[in-house]
């Protein structure tokens, strides 16, 4: 799947740290991990609850929350195959 990154980061600015500490794709995007090289999501089940934790409010554009539903999608389907969600801008 390929977005645009600022509908990402529409996403993942809104979920909070717990206890202090943000986890998976919310730590990597708050430490800018993504850098230029792909990156492998650790954590899919947590990246998943993230994106529903995120869910769909009133500031979100119409795009961002399309990406939403689709992500949350594509992490279904890779925590049901076992499958590896990397990251990467192109």
């Amino acid at each position: 799947m390929q977005c645009w990154e600022g509908h990402l980061v529409v996403l993942l600015e809104q979920v909070p740290a717990k206890d202090g500490r943000w986890t998976g794709s919310a730590h990597a995007y708050q430490l800018d991990l993504w850098g230029d090289q792909p990156w492998q999501v650790g954590d899919n089940v947590d990246c998943l609850a993230q994106l529903q934790e995120a869910g769909h409010t009133a500031e979100h554009p119409k795009e961002a929350d399309q990406v939403r539903v689709t992500l949350v999608q594509l992490f279904d389907e890779a925590i049901l195959t076992a499958a590896n969600v990397d990251v990467r801008r192109d």
